[in-house]
């Protein structure tokens, strides 16, 4: 599946909350790949890359290439295979609210997995 408009605003939304806290976040954005990781400022990006087939694994081993980084938050619809690489940081897998089931992530071996719940 890919990650539509209503999720990317709901992860943004997410992201602008921790972002006011005063921790500092670096987004990378891709699907089987990393197209592109810059710094969030408190806005949400004009233009998302990504959204294809997805594979989370490379930004698992960027994460632990990267020592600056003290925990991964993944952000994703949950349709994103199994996972094979081990982190060696904290990880959070962050399922939108109209995303995949929480247990069939957790049998993958994502580990923690939440699920945003709708606001209706």
């Amino acid at each position: 599946g890919s990650v539509q408009k209503a999720d990317l605003l709901e992860f943004f939304s997410e992201i602008y909350h921790m972002h006011k806290t005063g921790v500092s976040i670096t987004i990378a954005e891709g699907d089987a790949q990393i197209h592109s990781v810059y710094e969030y400022k408190g806005s949400m990006p004009e233009f998302v890359t990504g959204r294809g087939g997805t594979d989370m694994n490379p930004f698992i081993e960027y994460f632990n290439k990267n020592r600056q980084f003290n925990s991964l938050i993944i952000l994703t619809d949950g349709f994103i295979g199994e996972r094979t690489v081990k982190s060696f940081k904290p990880m959070l897998t962050v399922i939108c609210s109209n995303g995949e089931d929480l247990d069939k992530l957790r049998e993958e071996g994502w580990g923690n997995v939440i699920k945003i719940q709708h606001n209706d």
